[in-house]
């Protein structure tokens, strides 16, 4: 190959990498920006999410007490056996 197209080559060849380096590095500073916010609307929909179950909880939980306190009433008990001898 002739000299001059050598000399011409390598520091183009060199510009060229520095340039595609620099825009890799770009793309990954990018790529963690966007994936820190994704996490980050996560955490914000999960934390609603264990809001809402949290509230569902205490629901059933009130509805199991409404439910033995049926059960464990001596006249639910009565009413239970005069049916069965019906």
């Amino acid at each position: 190959m002739n000299p001059a197209i050598l000399s011409l080559l390598i520091p183009l060849i060199a510009i060229g990498g520095g340039l595609m380096l620099t825009a890799y590095r770009s793309h990954l500073k990018h790529q963690k920006e966007l994936a820190m916010h994704s996490a980050e609307i996560q955490g914000k929909a999960s934390e609603r999410q264990v809001s809402q179950m949290e509230l569902e909880i205490e629901k059933l939980k009130q509805r199991v007490a409404t439910l033995e306190a049926i059960v464990t009433d001596n006249t639910y008990q009565l009413r239970k056996d005069i049916n069965e001898l019906s």
